[in-house]
């Protein structure tokens, strides 16, 4: 058994039996913890008098969600990277220098077909890994009919 799990066994058993946290921390000092990793590890229980300790939430990252994180900045990158390709091109063939023809001749279709294949994939997992929420509510329906009337407003031609 690891060190880490061995103390919080520990420490759980200790809280279970009814010891006071002066207690449990006095026997880690005696042990030789530092007294930092001490007052971590006691605060990582909560305790209500008659019911057993329960651990509290651990905020950590691991490494399924740091890949999907990484695929994901990737992900962003190539798309902004040939959005603005895009972007670039149609500006030079929308606004030609003088004298200047410029013929796309197929120098979009690599930024194009880059966004087809990682747009799917982006939308996929930013939605993965975003925390799952309750259901929406009616109170959300005028926020959303606000955010579509926004986005119709600015999208309109003046």
């Amino acid at each position: 058994m690891r060190g880490k799990d061995e103390i919080n066994r520990l420490l759980r058993e200790g809280f279970a039996e009814g010891r006071a946290a002066e207690d449990l921390a006095a026997a880690r000092r005696d042990a030789g913890r530092p007294e930092d990793r001490i007052q971590a590890g006691l605060a990582q229980w909560h305790r209500i008098e008659g019911l057993p300790p329960v651990p509290r939430p651990r905020r950590t990252l691991s490494p399924r969600d740091a890949l999907v994180h990484g695929l994901g900045f990737a992900a962003l990158a190539i798309l902004s990277w040939h959005v603005t390709r895009i972007g670039i091109l149609a500006v030079e063939e929308l606004t030609p220098g003088a004298g200047d023809t410029h013929n796309w001749g197929g120098s979009a279709r690599w930024p194009v077909s880059m966004i087809v294949v990682f747009l799917p994939i982006f939308v996929l997992i930013t939605c993965a890994s975003r925390p799952r929420t309750a259901p929406s509510s009616a109170a959300d329906l005028p926020r959303s009919l606000a955010e579509i009337t926004l986005l119709g407003v600015r999208s309109r031609p003046r």
